[in-house]
């Protein structure tokens, strides 16, 4: 297993993930109209995108890619993208196994796949 925390682009993510059961990473995600706010530049500067997390997994090949740590930027009018648009980013540059993390969720690596299992929080 291999959890890679706010970072951009990594050759060590991929060099130390190649092959990983489970391969842990943040992305961060705007749409389009808001990249030219300097302070979204600046956020998205510290972190992966949605399409080069896509290509981490496409080049590191794990049992499973999990999405963690979510920066879905929302500015006034202009919503946060949704995590199905985030996969559907994903999508562009990746055709595996993946899953957008969520609280509680735990995984069970095996020989051949790991297996997800979603908790439902105490009401």
């Amino acid at each position: 297993m291999v959890i890679s925390g706010d970072t951009r682009f990594s050759e060590n993510v991929i060099k130390h993930g190649t092959g990983a059961d489970l391969l842990i990473h943040e992305a961060a995600a705007v749409r389009p109209e808001l990249l030219a706010n300097a302070q979204v530049k600046r956020v998205m500067a510290h972190h992966t995108s949605p399409q080069e997390v896509g290509t981490i997994f496409s080049r590191t090949r794990p049992k499973l890619g999990v999405y963690t740590h979510l920066v879905l930027l929302a500015r006034g009018k202009v919503p946060a993208l949704t995590p199905e648009e985030l996969v559907a980013q994903t999508r562009e540059t990746y055709d595996g196994p993946l899953e957008v993390g969520e609280d509680l969720m735990t995984f069970d690596i095996g020989k051949d796949r790991v297996s997800v299992h979603r908790r439902m929080p105490a009401r």
